[in-house]
């Protein structure tokens, strides 16, 4: 029991939000764990759902009490290569954000390590 309770005490945490953006008919639908959105360009499609994800993992962070944290994104976009007239054919983009870190425990801030 005593290393369980080590192992939860110098443990990491991760917290992670993600979303999608997939094409529909002339717009851009972005995914988020809170809401839908609709958008006439890729580009702006992206740079919402990045800041949404970035506030949500905000969230997440206060929550699970993290002082000290590593933060990580990633966008995978999928294109499929059409015939020489169409060129390539967006299919998805996946977003994610991620944060790793050590929690403040009963009011002691999480060990920093070198």
């Amino acid at each position: 029991e005593v290393a369980n309770a080590v192992g939860a005490i110098t443990g990491a945490v991760t917290v992670m939000v993600e979303a999608t953006i997939t094409p529909d008919d002339d717009v851009y639908l972005a995914h988020t764990p809170t809401e839908r959105r609709a958008f006439d360009t890729l580009e702006r499609a992206k740079a919402w759902t990045s800041a949404c994800l970035l506030a949500l993992l905000e969230e997440k962070i206060a929550q699970a009490e993290l002082q000290k944290f590593d933060l990580h994104r990633a966008v995978e976009c999928v294109d499929h290569q059409g015939a020489s007239t169409v060129g390539n054919i967006f299919l998805e983009c996946r977003m994610r954000a991620t944060a790793v870190g050590r929690p403040e425990f009963a009011g002691h801030p999480a060990a920093v390590s070198a």
